[in-house]
């Protein structure tokens, strides 16, 4: 289908549009407006989208304002009828800014989050606990030549944060397929006392280095090649499959210098893959068993993106446009 061409509004976005606020779907509407002074959208007390305008009379209006608004004059407004009625009209995804769903997404997230907040995670610990990672959505190149990734190959990357208390994203950057993965680390805001548990990808000592200023928590996967003194070695139950537990600093030149602070350094034997796994962290309070177990939940996003790209329709494209495939990816 060419770029520009209209589709319906999936119903479950709308669903989600109705257990919202009945307020947030125009607000955010009236924000994007407001910062890109878009002529897709008329936002106002009468009308939210724009195609309405020209299928709702004045009379009509009233008469389902009134219906509508009789159910529960405090919740169900005209922004209400709006949203029900958008799901009839096609949406043509060239004009509609891929902003104002991402917003809107978010309204969505905070809620969902606050429905899973008290969730367990297996581990003896209270803090918000994060995975950092990304996935490509391999694309034509000859459709989407914006979407640079390889010579003869187009790609968008989604990096995303995701609360492990329920397995919800919480941040989703859509990037080229060329930009690597390290770069995400210079938009993150690290919350105070969070954790977020990343692989090696995201080695890069000075953005790091930010987080622990800000005192979030970090557990990483150690490169083979780190250059390390060590000041401190802990003891260690080796039946449990740790092999050390160490307070380090960094020795290179250039890693000494974007990171001063100390580091602990963990190595794990996993008897199920056999593998011997080290991880860095800046926490010195947990046990060392618990920093391994953290990492071992970094799995849940790996799982997160097969299943959106099981389920979800992110592999064919309706338009072509970096605008129409970000819409896409939101709705």
């Amino acid at each position: 289908m060419e770029d520009g061409a209209c589709i319906p509004v999936p119903l479950y976005f709308l669903n989600s549009w109705l257990i919202c606020p009945s307020g947030s779907f125009v607000n955010v509407l009236a924000v994007t407006v407001a910062i890109t002074k878009s002529k897709a959208f008329h936002v106002g007390t009468t009308f939210c989208v724009w195609p309405l305008r020209n299928l709702l009379t004045e009379p009509v209006c009233g008469i389902l304002k009134l219906v509508f608004g009789l159910c529960n004059p405090n919740f169900i407004t005209w922004a209400f009828v709006v949203k029900y009625l958008a799901v009839l009209w096609p949406m043509p995804m060239k004009k509609r800014d891929w902003r104002i769903y991402a917003d809107f997404a978010q309204i969505l997230i905070q809620e969902a989050r606050a429905l899973y907040g008290d969730e367990e995670l297996g581990l003896q610990l209270n803090k918000t606990v994060y995975a950092l990672d990304s996935t490509a959505i391999d694309l034509c190149l000859s459709l989407f030549p914006w979407a640079k990734f390889r010579t003869n190959k187009a790609a968008v990357k989604l990096h995303t944060l995701l609360d492990l208390r329920g397995n919800i994203p919480v941040f989703i950057e859509i990037t080229y397929g060329k930009v690597h993965d390290v770069n995400i680390l210079d938009v993150l805001f690290p919350e105070p006392g969070s954790f977020y548990v990343m692989d090696r990808a995201y080695i890069d000592f000075r953005r790091l280095f930010q987080f622990n200023r800000r005192h979030a928590f970090l557990v990483l996967r150690a490169k083979d090649n780190l250059q390390f003194r060590r000041l401190y070695s802990a003891p260690v139950d080796k039946k449990l499959g740790l092999r050390c537990d160490q307070t380090i600093v960094l020795t290179g030149f250039h890693q000494a210098k974007d990171y001063p602070d100390k580091l602990r350094r963990i190595r794990y034997f996993d008897a199920e893959s056999q593998n011997r796994l080290t991880f860095l962290t800046n926490n010195f309070t947990l046990e060392a068993l618990t920093i391994a177990n953290l990492f071992k939940h970094r799995w849940q996003i790996e799982l997160f993106f097969k299943w959106i790209k099981q389920h979800l329709r992110i592999k064919a494209f309706y338009g072509t446009s970096e605008n129409a495939v970000k819409t896409q990816i939101w709705i």
